[in-house]
């Protein structure tokens, strides 16, 4: 009997390769040069991120999403995507920030936010942001109108942006994500949106007012939406992940130990 995984690091994947034993392959989603160096047995196989094609989430964007790709089409200048995840909740007094630090950036804006916190934007119908509750992120990030990302750097999340070769402003929040966050800042694809939770607090959303200003928002979304050094980061670790081969690999994998 064969087992398959999909995990998000190695160190999850060396982690579980004790528990199942020598018949599974265990299948990897991460990036060479970005996971820590770490040997590995030859079951334990790294896939890359396992998406679709991009032209084909291109496509599904244009056909599905219609009123999204015509807010895409008429920003010239490119957008900023914001995506926090589903679990941690902005603070109302965040979600002013947030809108008002994109205020004074200066770019368009398409952001991905929870239905009952729109209540606290100081503008609801500001035609420079396209607010939705949810927003098809894999096809989102890979329109080439959306020029950086403002996101928690959940792994999965991480690896879809840089998979889409964009950079990042991390506003991490609990678990993973404020290392995940300090890593893409380690290698030149991100800036942190302010001071940032360390990981080891107990509440989902620990940040407080003087983390993160409307002045730390401006600034770190200009460094990396004017700086081409960080998207020229974030293409080298794209790259990188098309080495692993992707859903391909992965269907392949799962093909061979089914058969053998």
């Amino acid at each position: 009997m064969n087992f398959h995984y999909c995990l998000q690091s190695v160190d999850q994947g060396e982690k579980l390769r004790h528990h199942v034993g020598r018949g599974a392959v265990v299948l990897v989603q991460t990036i060479w040069g970005l996971d820590k160096t770490t040997p590995v047995y030859p079951n334990l196989v790294v896939t890359g991120p396992v998406l679709p094609p991009a032209a084909d989430l291109r496509d599904r964007l244009k056909k599905d999403h219609q009123e999204l790709f015509k807010f895409l089409r008429d920003s010239p200048k490119g957008v900023l995507y914001v995506t926090t995840g589903s679990l941690a909740k902005l603070h109302d007094w965040q979600v002013s920030v947030l809108y008002k630090g994109l205020k004074k950036a200066d770019y368009r804006v398409v952001w991905s936010l929870k239905e009952e916190q729109q209540e606290h934007l100081p503008v609801k119908d500001d035609p420079n942001f396209f607010i939705s509750k949810w927003t098809p992120q894999a096809e989102l990030l890979q329109d080439p109108a959306v020029k950086a990302v403002i996101t928690h750097c959940g792994w999965g999340g991480t690896l879809e942006t840089l998979t889409a070769g964009k950079p990042i402003v991390a506003i991490p929040f609990f678990g993973d994500q404020p290392l995940n966050a300090s890593l893409m800042k380690e290698y030149g694809v991100a800036e942190l949106i302010g001071r940032i939770p360390t990981g080891t607090e107990k509440a989902p959303n620990p940040y407080k007012e003087s983390w993160m200003t409307e002045e730390t928002v401006a600034s770190a979304v200009c460094k990396v939406m004017g700086n081409p050094s960080y998207t020229k980061a974030a293409q080298k670790l794209m790259n990188a992940s098309r080495a692993c081969g992707g859903s391909e690999a992965a269907a392949q994998h799962i093909e061979w130990a089914a058969r053998y």
